[in-house]
């Protein structure tokens, strides 16, 4: 519990102050978006981190929203909830190039092909992600707080693999290096 409270104490320093880019989160993409609102569990994560949730005065953990709906909020930041495959016995996916990444980047891709899109500031400055749900869920929280924090504002200090691995160190676990949890990595993007 201390090394946790250190990490958040951490995250919260390195963001203190700055500005809060809007982000919208999409939680499916079926006819019938799904966005998180302010009663999930991503919209208090994404406040750690020093983002704004523009679906927060939406009804609902889970509000549905068009596409249209986003285009008007104009977000600063979109991230593409992706989970695992069933089959998939790592955690992450394969770090580029790979089949996992031309996959993400297919996901990614559909979004940013939407209508009206271009016209949206996440997508003129190219912060539109897909990032692995997994790692903002549960005990590990923590970590996904900080990739969060860093891929909202990448000047600040904090290193996410670092906080990943210590955290799978605590637990036991080794690193599974060669992988990634966002796309695109944040490395390419600093």
């Amino acid at each position: 519990m201390k090394w946790y409270n250190e990490q958040s104490t951490s995250v919260q320093q390195a963001v203190k102050g700055l500005e809060m880019p809007k982000v919208y989160a999409e939680w499916s993409s079926t006819a019938d978006l799904s966005t998180l609102g302010s009663g999930s569990g991503f919209d208090g994560v994404l406040s750690v981190a020093r983002g704004y949730n523009v679906a927060r005065a939406l009804d609902g953990d889970y509000p549905k929203v068009g596409w249209e709906w986003v285009v008007t909020e104009n977000p600063d930041v979109i991230i593409k909830r992706q989970t695992q495959s069933s089959d998939q016995t790592q955690i992450g996916w394969e770090s580029e190039p790979s089949s996992d990444t031309v996959k993400l980047q297919s996901v990614r891709n559909e979004l940013l092909a939407r209508s009206g899109a271009s016209g949206i500031s996440a997508v003129k400055s190219d912060r539109v992600y897909v990032m692995d749900w997994d790692v903002l869920n549960g005990l590990d929280q923590i970590v996904g707080v900080t990739y969060l924090a860093k891929l909202l504002h990448p000047e600040v200090d904090l290193d996410p693999v670092a906080v990943h691995k210590e955290y799978l160190d605590r637990l036991g676990l080794e690193f599974p290096e060669g992988r990634t949890f966002i796309y695109p990595e944040l490395s390419s993007k600093e």
